[in-house]
């Protein structure tokens, strides 16, 4: 009987795998994790304010003129997780800093707070959903 030595036929099969084309059907059984489903962040003001996103990703816009009102941000999707979305209102106001609402909604469900001239909002983005901010002058 024949033996070969464990390390010839080692070597042998490296020296063969280095053989094979990259292209070919064994490097095709390779996968690519797939892809996480992206959320949406939409912040809208009806005056004007810049606005900013930090999370696991981050986005800056700086919303409208005192001439337009209702623009709204065109960021593209983000990863889902926990973001603070902030904003300030962009020059002063002649009587001070104005109160601002702001209104987050995401599905059927609306939270509601008041900030005076600037604030902080920290929401979740969930993936395939929109998480929608609107922004307005609380005095009316």
């Amino acid at each position: 009987m024949n033996r070969v030595p464990f390390r010839v036929a080692l070597a042998a099969a490296i020296a063969a795998s280095a053989l094979i084309p990259a292209g070919s059907a064994g490097a095709a059984t390779t996968k690519h994790p797939p892809t996480a489903p992206l959320g949406t962040i939409k912040v809208c003001s009806a005056h004007a304010a810049k606005v900013y996103a930090d999370g696991p990703s981050s986005r800056v816009d700086d919303l409208a003129t005192f001439y337009k009102s209702g623009e709204c941000t065109h960021w593209d999707p983000v990863l889902p997780g926990n973001y603070e979305v902030g904003f300030a209102w962009r020059s002063p106001a002649p009587h001070g800093s104005p109160l601002l609402q702001c209104v987050v909604k995401r599905r059927h469900k609306k939270v509601y707070k008041v900030f005076n001239g600037q604030g902080v909002v920290k929401t979740n983005v969930v993936s395939n959903e929109l998480t929608e901010i609107d922004l307005f002058d609380y005095r009316g």
